[in-house]
């Protein structure tokens, strides 16, 4: 939905909005903050760069595996 709103944005300005309203959105689905926000600065920072950004450091197999439900809309 990012990408989408990058495209869709003839400025920063209104990507920004656009951001806002995701977030909210994604909060009022319960969706952990800090993955929106996670997922919202490493877009920015690749679109904003032009160059890829590296992979998070590898996460420690000893612990459970975080589990994320998505909506399903018709």
């Amino acid at each position: 939905m990012l990408d989408r709103a990058f495209r869709l944005s003839s400025n920063w300005s209104y990507f920004s909005e656009e951001c806002v309203r995701l977030k909210m959105e994604f909060s009022r689905l319960s969706y952990p903050d800090r993955l929106i926000n996670c997922t919202t600065s490493r877009f920015i920072a690749v679109k904003a760069s032009d160059q890829p950004v590296p992979e998070l450091p590898a996460v420690n197999n000893e612990l459970d595996p975080v589990r994320v439900v998505l909506p399903f809309k018709d």
